[in-house]
């Protein structure tokens, strides 16, 4: 798992207080099988069976993670996963 970024101190756009200000995320740029393959959130989204693997990630991260977000959440997050555990009115939030 190649992580990018957990914490960093700023605000979201509402002033709150963002959950990487919090060190409470991981961004997930993506991942190194145990045969060297190299699987990119980036480059391999929408492709085969890279892709598929992405999204099973993606997916099963929804629950145990409270927000998830990745390339169809928007663009701030096209090369990236955002996993954190800030709990929602709503629930789970999955983008």
């Amino acid at each position: 798992m190649h992580n990018i970024s957990s914490y960093a101190c700023r605000a979201r756009p509402s002033g709150r207080l963002s959950e990487h200000g919090k060190a409470n995320v991981l961004d997930i740029k993506g991942f190194t099988l145990a045969n060297g393959l190299f699987i990119s959130v980036l480059k391999d989204w929408h492709g085969g069976q890279k892709g598929a693997f992405l999204k099973t990630i993606h997916q099963k991260a929804c629950g145990p993670f409270k927000t998830v977000l990745g390339p169809n959440a928007n663009a701030a997050h096209r090369d990236h996963f955002h996993l954190d555990m800030a709990v929602y009115r709503s629930g789970t939030y999955c983008r």
